[in-house]
């Protein structure tokens, strides 16, 4: 094992960096791209927004179905949707210029990478152990952000320069093709489906629970809460930078190109792909709330502010963009164990679990733009970045009642005494052999 993370799941983490390689190409330039070709930038914003609606609604689903249907089989089927979908985007919705059409096939896209991505972390948390659960999420979104933050900023960056951005965007297929061969032929199921011989009723009482247990209890109705707040940014910022930075659209600066602005952006996630697994193994040996609590929603709020703030400040300041790439990277990672503390509430409906996990983590795809969408006509692009900081400040805050049972440590967050730590962590460790098939 590495770092606790089973033999199996090397090839699902490989197929994540390829997969998503390809959905991120667009995510630096997509709202300029758009208003290049005529559309305004609250129509630019929007396609993000009800992408990510659509994207919470199959993230939530993704939880559920895989147990139902078998995590394989519908990472397959999310990745097939993605490319024919992106086919059709690109071949016919843009071309035809209509914006309803655009909006709507893109919209429908949003349903492949969600079913891929977290039915993969279904997998994660079937096979692995509790106590190194926050180190094998660590590495999932290490593998994300080498595809979605570095190889899909890096590539279509240098692709721009050469062939346009219209051209770029149909490199990302490629890329999604053969993150999903990877699924296909190198992936192996580590359960069977769960959903053979129920009936229909017995099917939507289980799709229902992913929804109904975030109510049921109100630690993880405050954990979904958190979990959406913690990637407002990851998920706003590329939606607004491209337009402050390097336009003079609703106030822009236009201080820096686009392709700049990518390649501040890349470096941003390139250090994540470290601080996802540094911060995953620290969560797993120091606790998983405090780091969230004091480093993620603390930096998140500074990196955000800080984005905006230099280039008013110090114009074309590359050294200083790069600090807040690094701030940002440090702040958005030490959220890492949140994907650990679902199950961690939730123990008897580990996919409810998930899916309420995947649901919070859909709604930042979705609240992120649309907190821009909202936000830019009416207070500019600096009353959209303090809204997102005093959304992570109100993160923050909720970390206070929120209380896992985290091995080796009290409800509270703090290391149990070191005998009581040790035995625990054996009964742990005992437990998951035990439930291990033969």
């Amino acid at each position: 094992m590495l770092f606790g993370v089973n033999k199996k799941l090397i090839a699902g983490y490989i197929a994540i960096a390829i997969f998503m390689t390809g959905d991120g190409f667009e995510l630096t330039f997509l709202s300029r791209f758009m208003v290049d070709q005529g559309f305004s930038a609250v129509q630019a914003s929007m396609m993000p927004t009800i992408y990510g609606l659509v994207g919470a609604f199959a993230a939530w689903a993704s939880g559920v179905v895989s147990e139902l249907c078998g995590t394989k089989r519908v990472m397959i089927f999310g990745g097939v949707s993605w490319v024919v979908l992106q086919i059709i985007l690109l071949g016919v919705a843009i071309p035809s210029g209509s914006y309803p059409f655009i909006l709507t096939v893109y919209a429908i896209r949003g349903i492949g990478y969600p079913l891929l991505m977290y039915s993969f972390l279904v997998m994660i948390t079937e096979v692995t152990d509790k106590r190194h659960l926050a180190s094998a999420v660590g590495l999932f979104w290490a593998a994300f952000e080498i595809g979605i933050g570095v190889l899909g900023t890096y590539v279509p960056s240098a692709v721009i320069r050469a062939f346009g951005e219209y051209t770029t965007l149909w490199v990302a297929v490629p890329f999604a093709v053969v993150g999903t061969l990877v699924v296909v032929f190198c992936l192996k199921p580590t359960s069977d489906a769960k959903g053979k011989g129920m009936t229909g009723k017995e099917v939507g009482r289980e799709l229902a629970r992913g929804v109904t247990v975030i109510f049921q209890d109100h630690q993880v109705f405050l954990a979904v809460c958190a979990r959406a707040i913690c990637n407002f940014s990851l998920y706003g910022l590329p939606v607004i930078m491209p337009l402050y930075l390097a336009s003079h659209t609703n106030g822009g600066g236009a201080w820096f190109e686009v392709t700049d602005w990518m390649v501040i952006w890349g470096t941003m996630n390139v250090i994540t792909v470290f601080t996802n697994v540094m911060w995953g193994r620290i969560g797993d040996k120091h606790g998983w709330i405090r780091q969230m609590r004091w480093f993620g929603a603390g930096l998140c709020a500074l990196g955000t502010l800080w984005f905006y703030y230099v280039p008013q400040f110090f114009g074309k300041s590359w050294p200083l963009m790069i600090v807040g790439a690094v701030i940002l990277a440090f702040g958005f990672t030490a959220f890492v164990p949140m994907a650990a503390i679902f199950p961690a509430l939730i123990p008897d409906h580990p996919g409810a679990a998930v899916s309420a996990n995947n649901l919070a983590s859909g709604l930042s795809t979705f609240g992120g733009p649309l907190i821009a969408t909202l936000l830019i006509p009416v207070v500019g692009f600096g009353g959209v970045c303090w809204a997102y900081a005093i959304f992570y400040i109100i993160g923050s805050l909720l970390t206070w009642f929120i209380h896992p049972k985290q091995p080796g440590f009290d409800l509270n967050g703090r290391k149990l005494p070191e005998e009581q730590r040790r035995k625990e962590l054996e009964l742990e460790e005992a437990a998951f052999t035990a439930a291990q098939p033969a």
